[in-house]
């Protein structure tokens, strides 16, 4: 038998417990509180079960939030806990709670719930989601429903919510009825949410619009999509990394077949240049402007603060508020506007607004006319390339 050998002393330490900090402790249901941890090395898990060392979350109730740090199998003790109280709502809606469809309509503008209500707050904005949770998700077209039940809020420039008034929507049959699909034809708009040339990666983003269910995606590369779905992963191919633009493709099927109605589909372009010295690639301009934007709203994620979108204009020549004009918009992000007329109709669209509305239609009968839109309410739907959305009622008085 030999010798015991010299001893090996193996010592166990766990990681460091996380220190973690909150922006604040009091807020609104839904108001964005900014979450931190530091003396951390590994993997920052929290209580709610998220993952990171800073997070964005919206509570709805009074919660309290922990961590602990992983560094591989190991864990270290839950750190200290921080705790946010929530404010119940302080504001409620009046709203009519029942709608209707007119005929021939076989669709109900969901904003006459707030134009039929007893009173009309000023200072709010609205959401429309399919259920009472403000993580549901959103109505896609809320001048244009079918039946069922729909969830209201009303939240102003601070983040706060109102609790949600549940609306019930009925559709009575009409003679000679015209489709869903053309009172809220489809649409598709594609974003791009980020993109890794490295590592060959990119990952596509689309928002639905009207009756529009499906998606599929194509591209001008040979590269491999991960699914087709609203949010879906391109696999970049060695021929992609060496073209100087892909473009890609998505669209939605044809509702109705050989009916009245048509699909949708949306383009983007996604350019970058080619450095022959390292052999990679470096994102074009179109491309670093389009990530920088989303990556101040992940950063950030907080409701808007400063945009200004008026509640009327007047289209009358005299040099006053002749154009509809939204102000303090983020630089380098994109303004998507949609104009509706009290029937649901859309009136009014451009992708990439630079104030210039002067209250002339370029959809629908409009623009048949060559005339300026009538006088009255419309609703419109300002959407920005960061994710953040807004939508109001407005009036056009000349």
């Amino acid at each position: 038998m030999s010798s015991l050998s010299k001893p090996v002393l193996v010592e166990v330490n766990l990681p460091t417990v996380p220190v973690i900090q909150i922006s604040t402790t009091e807020v609104c249901a839904g108001q964005p509180v900014a979450l931190s941890a530091s003396n951390c090395l590994g993997t920052v898990r929290w209580s709610d079960g998220g993952e990171g060392l800073s997070r964005i979350v919206r509570p709805i109730a009074s919660v309290q939030y922990t961590a602990v740090c992983e560094t591989g199998s190991c864990r270290s003790e839950r750190s200290v806990a921080v705790g946010v109280q929530v404010r119940p709502a302080t504001r409620q809606l009046q709203l009519a709670t029942s709608l209707t469809n007119t005929c021939p309509y076989q669709t109900v503008d969901l904003t006459r719930s707030i134009s039929e209500g007893k009173t009309v707050p000023a200072g709010l904005f609205y959401a429309f989601r399919t259920k009472p949770d403000l993580d549901a998700a959103p109505v896609q077209t809320p001048v244009a429903v079918l039946a069922g039940t729909y969830y209201i809020y009303g939240y102003t420039t601070d983040g706060c919510y109102t609790e949600p008034v549940a609306v019930s929507v009925m559709i009575s049959p009409c003679e000679n009825a015209i489709p869903p699909c053309q009172s809220n034809p489809a649409s598709v708009q594609a974003s791009l949410v980020s993109i890794d040339w490295q590592a060959g990666v990119a990952q596509l983003n689309v928002r639905l619009g009207g009756v529009a269910k499906q998606t599929e995606w194509q591209s001008t590369g040979n590269g491999l999509f991960t699914g087709n779905g609203t949010i879906t992963r391109y696999l970049l191919s060695e021929a992609d990394l060496k073209t100087k633009a892909i473009t890609f493709t998505v669209s939605t099927p044809d509702p109705d077949g050989a009916g009245p109605c048509t699909g949708a589909s949306d383009r983007l372009i996604i350019t970058h240049s080619l450095d022959d010295k390292r052999g990679t690639s470096a994102l074009g301009q179109q491309v670093a402007q389009t990530l920088q934007t989303t990556q101040q709203n992940a950063q950030t994620d907080e409701e808007p603060t400063s945009i200004f979108i008026p509640e009327g204009f007047s289209p009358n020549g005299d040099g006053v508020n002749d154009l509809f004009v939204i102000r303090y918009v983020p630089a380098g992000v994109n303004v998507r506007l949609d104009i509706y007329n009290r029937w649901g109709n859309r009136v009014y669209h451009r992708e990439n607004y630079q104030n210039d509305w002067d209250g002339t239609a370029n959809e629908g009968m409009g623009v048949a006319t060559g005339k300026g839109l009538p006088d009255g309410t419309y609703f419109y739907q300002v959407t920005l390339s960061n994710g953040q959305e807004f939508t109001r009622f407005m009036t056009l008085v000349r």
